[in-house]
């Protein structure tokens, strides 16, 4: 019988990328429920918020693990594991001081607008430059000086797309992936998976570029966690959104197109 403690060999990158990312998300589930103590909690409720993120479809063995604890054994960088408490508990991981500067970037919000473009636009053929504060778009032609920054390739983008998908062998993600859909074409419970991996993946690429640069990854790369919504706000929103739910479903045709939608809401709703 192998060693649970030991991690599946063939467990890829890809794989402990989406394990990151489901295990990071009920996380900050936990925090945005304005749990004081939301960076542990027993294995048990751990998976069981994850359960709940996936509509009950997530399965550890489809990571190769025989067990939810085992699941966890896989990426100790990320989760503490203490096995003689009763239940056992989980306590997610503070960046240490020897870690990448990656480390207070991943997991405490979202990432920076001209960051995530200046390495995801790749379809837009612009050029980003990095001018010592920002990342900006090089007008074409233009010799700045300034360090270019390191946007990927469709082709990479295509390998991530199809390591989320080989992750989840369960999921019917093939059209997602040949035609290179957008995170709203995903089952809503992988969206915030699949974000959270592209982010992991995001912050992989930039930090080593800016220490190649002699830069340190900017300490405002990502929105401060100070700025999340309180219990209180987030349960008022969600009423909110519910009810403009259930007016969007009684409008007739000419409401729906005289509906004016903010450029940023558009824009998140594509992504």
């Amino acid at each position: 019988m192998p060693d649970e403690k030991t991690p599946p060999p063939t467990t890829d990158a890809s794989t402990l990328d989406t394990i990151r990312a489901l295990v990071t998300s009920a996380f900050e589930a936990a925090r945005e429920s304005g749990r004081s103590d939301w960076q542990v909690m027993t294995v048990g409720v751990l998976k069981n918020r994850i359960l709940q993120a996936t509509a009950r479809e997530f399965d550890e063995r489809s990571f190769g693990a025989a067990s939810f604890s085992g699941l966890l054994r896989q990426v100790p960088d990320l989760v503490e594991l203490d096995d003689t408490a009763r239940p056992p508990v989980a306590r997610l991981l503070a960046p240490s001081s020897s870690a990448t500067p990656a480390g207070s970037v991943v997991g405490s919000g979202r990432l920076r607008p001209d960051l995530w473009d200046a390495v995801l636009d790749y379809s837009s053929g612009e050029v980003y430059v990095w001018d010592g504060l920002r990342a900006v778009k090089a007008a074409p032609g233009e010799a700045t000086g300034k360090p270019q920054m390191p946007t990927i390739k469709a082709e990479v983008m295509a390998d991530w797309r199809r390591g989320f998908a080989k992750a989840h062998p369960d999921r019917d993600l093939a059209e997602w992936v040949e035609r290179g859909l957008g995170t709203m074409a995903l089952p809503p419970d992988l969206r915030r998976p699949w974000n959270l991996t592209l982010k992991s993946k995001v912050v992989d690429i930039l930090a080593p570029w800016f220490e190649q640069q002699g830069l340190s990854l900017p300490a405002n790369a990502s929105s401060d966690a100070s700025t999340r919504p309180s219990a209180k706000e987030s349960q008022e929103a969600e009423e909110l959104r519910r009810f403009l739910l259930r007016c969007v479903a009684v409008m007739k045709p000419g409401e729906l197109k005289a509906m004016q939608v903010p450029a940023s809401v558009a824009l998140r709703a594509k992504m």
